[in-house]
């Protein structure tokens, strides 16, 4: 790719708007709300929402820091 050039310079759609539109709307649809066991969190499936409680989540995060040292030399950011 050369710096400046528009590839889509002659691109020519061959559906409306209104035909992507209505492609795109099943998928856009509401899914199963999905329930994390007795946790009472809930979400959609896929989506941001994992399910995990905030104390799920703190838990792994000082799980992650007892175990990880970020001063090891096998650490991407080694030396701090």
């Amino acid at each position: 790719m050369r710096d400046g050039e528009d590839f889509f310079r002659d691109f020519k759609s061959t559906k409306s708007r209104a035909e992507v539109r209505a492609e795109m709307e099943p998928t856009r649809a509401p899914t199963a709300m999905t329930s994390s066991g007795d946790s009472g969190v809930m979400g959609v499936s896929g989506s941001r929402y994992s399910g995990k409680t905030r104390d799920d989540v703190r838990d792994e995060l000082i799980q992650h820091r007892k175990t990880h040292d970020p001063y090891s030399p096998n650490d991407i950011y080694f030396g701090g």
